[in-house]
């Protein structure tokens, strides 16, 4: 028995020599802020995950890797809510902790709880819009801002008029109800989108990705780079300007009315318009298109313009 001790009381003061335990990733920091200030803006980076549900207060209740949550920066200034992780002061050792083959990934949750405020979210890093109750949005004015490899799943926004901006490498599905939509993609950033709007803008570009379902009175499409657009649904008039290498495949809109200028190598459309199709092709372009349209040819050097055969 004295031998036992003695070895125990050896282990003891080995961990005391080399100044603390091991660090263990197994513990997570519940947090709650109750009564916050009013805000109309939230910008979330890091790696948090956010719920966003309706009440009349203003509250947010956090959960993070203990590890971590000396480093989480939160604040409320100037109607915004700001939740940020300072991954320049996270040791070294904490990190490893989590980027072992068999490692989990740490928890970084936000609820937020607030009444129908909410004019612009701006997520960045790897955050990530999970749930949202419609209720928060103001019913007048949505924008709606993901940049580095942000992402929204399944979500649904409704106000009169939404702005939509996707860049590098953010990713979302989502579905839109408003009179005015505006969507600007960059860089490699994916979205698939379900609309009911009374016009709806896209501004594709970079290596960008969109997929559009639903209706719409007046869709414009702006296309360059090596974007690709696949456009379905219903839109009576479209307009398109296509340049670059950009494909745009509206083979499945519904369309009567369509107008595209079109322009550069490899860049190509692909319509459906069923009763006038109004073009404008500069070197490189092709145009296919289904139906027996009306053609009105304003401009066509080096381009081509062809019937589309479904076979």
């Amino acid at each position: 028995m004295k031998r036992l001790n003695h070895r125990l009381l050896l282990v003891l003061i080995a961990i005391a020599a080399s100044g603390s335990l091991p660090l263990s990733a197994q513990r997570v920091r519940a947090t709650v802020k109750d009564e916050l200030p009013a805000f109309s803006r939230i910008v979330l980076g890091g790696e948090f995950s956010l719920d966003l549900r309706y009440g009349k207060q203003y509250r947010a209740r956090m959960a993070v890797e203990e590890l971590f949550g000396d480093y989480v920066q939160f604040s409320v200034a100037d109607s915004t809510l700001t939740v940020t992780m300072d991954e320049r002061k996270v040791p070294g050792e904490v990190r490893k902790l989590f980027k072992g083959k068999d490692s989990r990934s740490p928890e970084f949750r936000i609820e937020v709880t607030m009444p129908e405020t909410l004019r612009e979210l701006a997520l960045d890093g790897r955050a990530a819009l999970v749930a949202a109750d419609d209720l928060v949005f103001d019913d007048s004015c949505v924008s709606v801002k993901l940049s580095d490899y942000a992402r929204i799943a399944s979500v649904a926004f409704k106000a009169d008029r939404i702005r939509l901006s996707l860049d590098r490498k953010a990713d979302a599905t989502l579905s839109v109800a408003c009179d005015s939509l505006y969507v600007t993609l960059a860089g490699g950033a994916n979205l698939d989108l379900t609309h009911r709007t009374a016009a709806s803008a896209f501004a594709v570009s970079g290596s960008a990705s969109l997929l559009v379902r639903g209706e719409t009175g007046l869709l414009k499409l702006d296309a360059k780079g090596f974007s690709k657009s696949i456009l379905n649904g219903k839109a009576p008039v479209a307009r398109y300007r296509i340049g670059t290498s950009s494909q745009v495949n509206a083979v499945s809109l519904d369309n009567a009315r369509a107008f595209a200028e079109v322009a550069g190598l490899n860049s190509s459309l692909t319509t459906a318009a069923a009763d006038e199709l109004t073009v404008d092709l500069g070197t490189g372009a092709t145009v296919y298109f289904l139906n027996d349209p009306t053609l009105r040819v304003l401009y066509l050097k080096n381009a081509s313009l062809i019937p589309y055969d479904r076979k």
